[in-house]
């Protein structure tokens, strides 16, 4: 969902019913325009009133994943955007699927660029008895400036949250294999973070530390310029889940 708060109360429950209408209607000229072969997406072309929201852009993509997959989209330069071996060892029809949905995926980014569109979701984080709700990037989506903002302006809670929840708790700096980590370091890691992430199961609370880029901190290939110190704590030693 986009970044709002709180139910909606009751007087505005018609008027969302509105928006989702128009946004279906909206969805519907996209995806024709997408399928008659428009290279680029403009707002204000085709009386297309208003920018999309985090949340079509999102429904965009599920759709056009859908459609990738079902192979209704094809790329026919796809095998020559590989080395001739590995496109022949994939093959023409993965490849076109793959390179469908990655050229639409940069025109929603670039359409996020251009009208200023968030890629912020909001997550919640629930943890013995405890829950927390906080932004974060979506996985198909990029970070605006205003968005890198709100995640830095969310690092606080979030912070106090995990301090809340660790009483009792082993800590550990995720790796392979993990290793036993002391609160002064995770402190100076706490100072140093941009912003912070959290995520649980029903034993281990996940707190990710990251700086730099949301859309690629969490690879290694990242570091220095963007990255994410990951800490798990958990009664003994952690399980082998990836965090």
């Amino acid at each position: 969902m986009p970044l709002t708060r709180g139910r909606q109360p009751a007087f505005a429950r018609p008027y969302t019913s509105h928006i989702r209408m128009t946004a279906l209607r909206r969805s519907r000229i996209f995806l024709s325009l997408r399928a008659s072969g428009v290279d680029k997406i403009e707002a204000n072309s085709y009386s297309v009133p208003m920018s999309y929201t985090t949340e079509e852009l999102i429904d965009f993509l599920d759709q056009e994943l859908r459609a990738a997959w079902r192979g209704e989209r094809v790329v026919l330069s796809s095998s020559q955007r590989l080395d001739p071996v590995i496109a022949k060892a994939i093959g023409t029809e993965k490849l076109s699927k793959v390179f469908a949905v990655q050229d639409f995926r940069d025109q929603i980014h670039q359409y996020q660029r251009e009208h200023l569109v968030s890629g912020l979701v909001w997550h919640t984080c629930r943890f013995q008895g405890r829950s927390h709700r906080f932004p974060e990037l979506h996985p198909q989506l990029i970070a605006t400036a205003q968005d890198k903002a709100v995640l830095t302006a969310a690092k606080a809670e979030v912070i106090a949250f995990w301090r809340s929840s660790i009483a009792n708790l082993r800590l550990w700096h995720s790796g392979a294999p993990p290793l036993p980590l002391e609160l002064t370091t995770i402190n100076r890691w706490i100072a140093e973070a941009e912003w912070a992430e959290v995520d649980a199961t029903r034993s281990e609370l996940y707190l990710r530390l990251c700086w730099g880029d949301p859309k690629v901190c969490h690879y290694d290939w990242a570091r220095p310029d963007s990255g994410c110190e990951r800490i798990i704590a958990a009664i003994a030693e952690p399980s082998s889940i990836k965090v």
